[in-house]
């Protein structure tokens, strides 16, 4: 009986196991995934900031134009 037992247990334990690698093997592809969408959003940061740039600048002019006047 006990032989019994600890064969399911150690079914039980392989499959497990099995689960816990092919956990870490989608982990590891979401990361590397994650990885190249943040690198591939660089260029919103860069256009936000040239926007940002003008608007700041459009001020600035329209201050110094309202000083002159």
């Amino acid at each position: 009986m006990t032989k019994q037992k600890n064969h399911e247990q150690d079914d039980k334990l392989k499959n497990i196991e099995k689960d816990i690698k092919s956990i870490r093997e989608h982990m590891a592809i979401l990361n590397k995934e994650a990885g190249i969408t943040m690198t591939n959003v660089n260029w919103l940061l860069k256009f936000f900031w040239i926007v940002a740039t003008a608007s700041v600048s459009s001020l600035v002019v329209g201050l110094v134009t309202l000083l002159l006047k």
